[in-house]
Parts: structure tokens; sequence; C-alpha cells
């Protein structure tokens, strides 16, 4: 059996032992698949798990679809605001997942 692309992300997450998790999500995303598997690699890390938004909708929409994970998977940190502002506020990020359907996405690495 193959793994999927959210089974990737959490394996490298946690193999890394990463401490900041942080995904950059955008409204029609891939959450919450690719959340889960970050917040199960954060709690086995013992790391925090961050995931940016740009808008309050998207904050909504994000933590209406995370409202179905499974039991014990924590919701992450959201914060919510223009990526590149935000990632300024966080040092120390291990693991980095940015939706390539973001508007621009590349400026998060800058």
């Amino acid at each position: 059996m193959e793994s999927s692309a959210p089974e990737l992300i959490s394996a490298m997450a946690g193999g890394w032992n990463a401490k900041l998790i942080v995904e950059a999500w955008t409204t029609g995303g891939a959450a919450p698949k690719n959340s889960i598997g970050l917040a199960i690699a954060a709690r086995h890390s013992g790391g925090r798990h961050v995931c940016i938004v740009a808008d309050e909708k998207s904050r909504q929409e994000y933590t209406c679809a995370m409202q179905n994970r499974p039991a014990g998977i924590a919701l992450p940190e959201v914060m919510v605001g223009e990526a590149e502002e935000l990632m300024g506020r966080l040092t120390g990020i291990d693991f980095l997942v940015v939706d390539g359907h973001c508007k621009d996405f590349t400026r998060v690495f800058s």
C-alpha cells in the first residue's frame, strides 16, 4: 500500500523531531489531511504546530474543516494575517509546509 502526501509530510516532520511546525494554508487548501498529519508529528515530537491563514474567513473555514479530526488530535494554533509578516514573529521554525494554492506563496520564504 502506498503512502499519501500527508503521511509523507507527517513522517518527515516527526522524523526530524520538529519542535516548531508551521503551515501556511489558504481557502480550499488541503486541510485537514495535512494538518492532521502535522498535528500528529507535533504531538510525537513534543512540538508546537501553527497554522497561518490570510483572514478571518479562512480561519473559520479551516477551523470548521478541522472539527472532524480524530479524537486526541489537537487543533493547531491559528494565526491570522499575511504569511510573510507572521513568519517574522516565529523563530526557530523546524518544518514549514506552504499550500501551493496560496497567492505568491514564495514570499513566505523571504
